[in-house]
């Protein structure tokens, strides 16, 4: 072709010349219709040109033509549901490493620290972005790039949960659905309804979590027996989580069984099913714990450890005991609790997972909060991980000031840990620095220059992002969503955020309740989240009321003097939210709060609560704002001697 203007006669005769096609017979099978010989002489030899690509589409098909040959995509806009070789021979190289990437990273989930795998994670992302945005829509079109695009949103949901982050987890997983159902695959189905029904589920919506895992179960009765055993198992989880002991039972029975059939096949990758039968038991094990029978989570034990070894499940060997953990307590064998409690801290310290160091941090809370504060076991505990939260502190501030030009993906796919324990030298400053974080968020509650950081109502759009912060404080012993969303629908003034730059920073609660219900509640007849919303009173111009104070948190992720004005700016928001309903001529004369960790107790008594009593070993705190002489209750007071007309509102207050 050296010398002569190109032309497609020309690949068309090479190509019609590699498949030792004549002209003549070129002619007969033409796009379109037969021609005579010679005008397939004229455009060979380019004499006559061909334009349209249609044709040229057909020609390639015919005489094996890659269509870049003729400056074409393989996709073709006109007919989007056919590609060459009808969808199946697709970057089929490229699409085949995909997939050994993506059975590598749940190996490496099972074997090896967190990051590993977000190492890998990150890779397939970055890949499939570049997919979406330079080829033509495979999305629509290619079914196996539809099931690995559907497997990568899976292990991404799977590392947005290493890092905490439920809410972009179930995002995740519901993108991953969306994929399912455009490939109608039921296996793909399956596994996304299950990831959808388990962050359900932790997020507290416990009926809405049974239904998805009902799908996904119905599903995998189209898909494999690996697909049907796993599925089987979450849903399991779902029912003891729901109380239903006896679907719990027939589930996990149904699980284990098939699994058992399987026997080395369980777990080896069919339909990207990576789960062992050590991971069946665990949602046993989990599941007795959610139905009261802690004696049978113990009585597992030996079998959990033989499965795990093996199957040299790292991953899994780190968390079991928290189930142990979990189970002493409700034995009240508070020694053997707290046992297990560090065992887990130090194991899943080594996996570099902030999702697993919270729940070894709730675990604590439990503990605290079910009286045992006082127990040296569980102070040496509490020291230990205070002393490695603060070492994780320092660790990340180093990180925002070396890594600035990476802040994007540090707050999106952070790691958090160093491989390397804490000591475990009791800290005995740790009280005083607690005391001391206290006594400033108090002191500095009239500073209103508080750069980046606003106090606001929250709404519900932020009841999930209060729910992530209170649980990786707090593990399991929080308010659920439906609880907090009840409350703020009968009164939206019972819940209040910090953020700061936008990030929530904080958060308090108030609820003014019917007195019957705040004597029951400090009776300790009731807890917090069995306050029913019926009971939750409103706000109405000259009513005197008093109120609960039912929780307070700040996140600990920042550095101290900043965690310390994102606490002054909750109570100073609180006393201004106060001065307000004086403003409409609604008073409350009694604030009441209970606390059982060192924290909470130490906020309370310097913001001028007295203790009044304890409920089973929690103490109970009042403030009388009428008669206190606390910083807090004075500052109401002279608001009251200023009230305003009836009807007069604040100006500038943003709620």
């Amino acid at each position: 072709m050296t010398g002569e203007m190109y032309h497609h006669g020309q690949t068309i005769r090479e190509y019609r010349t590699k498949r030792g096609m004549s002209q003549t017979a070129l002619a007969e099978y033409w796009p379109g219709g037969p021609k005579n010989t010679r005008y397939v002489q004229y455009v060979e030899s380019g004499e006559r040109q061909i334009t349209d690509q249609n044709t040229l589409r057909k020609l390639g098909e015919l005489l094996d033509i890659p269509l870049w040959r003729f400056g074409l995509s393989e996709y073709n806009p006109f007919s989007p549901q056919h590609l060459p070789g009808h969808g199946e021979h697709m970057f089929q190289e490229t699409l085949d490493t995909v997939e050994q990437l993506i059975h590598k990273a749940w190996y490496t989930r099972r074997v090896a620290p967190a990051p590993v795998t977000e190492q890998t994670a990150q890779y397939l992302r970055n890949l499939f972005e570049h997919f979406l945005s330079f080829l033509p829509p495979p999305s629509v079109l290619e079914p196996r790039f539809l099931r690995l695009y559907a497997q990568v949103q899976r292990l991404n949901a799977i590392m947005l949960i290493e890092q905490k982050q439920y809410k972009e987890a179930l995002a995740t997983f519901s993108k991953m659905h969306s994929i399912a159902k455009q490939l109608e695959e039921p296996s793909t189905l399956a596994l996304a309804l299950m990831g959808m029904g388990t962050e359900l589920e932790r997020a507290g919506f416990q009926q809405e979590a049974v239904n998805r895992l009902e799908e996904a179960r119905d599903a995998s009765f189209g898909a494999s027996r690996q697909v049907a055993a796993l599925v089987m198992a979450y849903l399991a989880r779902a029912y003891a989580s729901h109380g239903d002991s006896l679907r719990f039972q027939r589930t996990i029975d149904t699980a284990q069984s098939i699994a058992a059939n399987l026997k080395e096949k369980y777990g080896d990758g069919t339909d990207y099913v990576f789960h062992r039968m050590s991971g069946i038991l665990a949602e046993r094990s989990y599941g007795y714990l959610e139905i009261k029978e802690p004696k049978k989570t113990l009585d597992m034990q030996e079998e959990i450890k033989l499965q795990i070894d093996l199957t040299q499940n790292t991953w899994l060997h780190a968390w079991i005991p928290l189930d142990w953990a979990r189970a002493y307590l409700m034995l009240n064998e508070i020694e053997e609790s707290v046992k297990e409690g560090r065992e887990f801290f130090h194991r899943a310290w080594s996996l570099q997972s902030p999702h697993a160091m919270s729940r070894a941090y709730g675990h604590l809370l439990t503990l605290e909060d079910a009286g045992y504060t006082d127990v040296k076991d569980v102070q040496d505990f509490r020291e230990e991980l205070d002393q490695a939260l603060r070492k994780h502190i320092e660790e990340q501030n180093h990180e925002d000031a070396t890594q600035q030009n990476n802040e994007h993906a540090r707050k999106t796919y952070p790691v958090s840990f160093k491989t390397t324990p804490p000591s475990r030298k009791q800290n005995t400053s740790v009280k005083k620095e607690i005391d001391l974080l206290a006594k400033e968020m108090t002191t500095l509650m009239n500073v209103t220059e508080t750069k980046g950081i606003e106090f606001m109502r929250a709404t519900e759009k932020d009841i999930q992002e209060e729910y992530d912060l209170a649980t990786s404080m707090f593990g399991n012993a929080t308010h659920d969503i439906p609880t907090r969303k009840a409350w703020l629908h009968k009164n939206p003034d019972t819940d209040f955020i910090v953020r700061d730059e936008g990030k929530l920073a904080g958060f308090i609660n108030m609820l003014p309740v019917k007195v019957e219900t705040i004597k029951r509640f400090m009776q300790g007849e009731i807890r917090g989240w069995e306050i029913p919303a019926d009971d939750v009173l409103p706000y109405t111009p000259g009513s005197t009321l008093e109120c609960i104070v039912m929780g307070m948190a700040t996140t600990p992720e920042t550095e101290k003097q900043r965690r310390t004005l994102y606490g002054a700016k909750l109570i100073h928001g609180l006393l201004d939210f106060l001065r307000h309903l004086v403003e409409q001529h609604i008073i409350i004369t009694k604030l009441y709060a209970t606390s059982v960790t060192p924290t909470g107790i130490a906020i309370l008594r310097h913001a001028g609560f007295q203790e009044i009593g304890q409920i089973g070993k929690r103490i109970a705190f009042e403030l009388d704002t009428m008669t206190s002489h606390s910083q807090l209750a004075t500052a109401y007071r002279k608001s009251l001697k200023s009230e305003a007309p009836l009807g007069k509102t604040r100006s500038g207050s943003e709620r």
